[in-house]
């Protein structure tokens, strides 16, 4: 069986209203994406608040190091 593209468009039409129906599969399927969607999001900003506090440290001291041994090999 084939499909046509006004057949396409009922079923596109049909699952988008069974997105807005309390208690229907679909209905909790996407609220269950975007709660997912939220917590990701969440921990994607909590990271990036975090991250940069903690790498800041070691890294100034490495670029330290490195700067060290630079000007000792350039008085050597």
């Amino acid at each position: 069986m084939r499909y046509g593209l006004n057949d396409h468009i009922q079923m596109v039409k049909f699952r988008v209203v069974q997105l807005f129906i309390p208690g229907s599969p679909e209905n909790k399927r996407a609220q269950e994406l975007v709660e997912y969607a939220l917590l990701v999001g969440f921990i994607a900003v909590s990271v990036a608040a975090v991250v940069p506090y903690q790498v800041t440290g070691p890294l100034s001291t490495i670029f330290s190091k490195i700067e060290e041994q630079l000007h000792r090999s350039n008085n050597s």
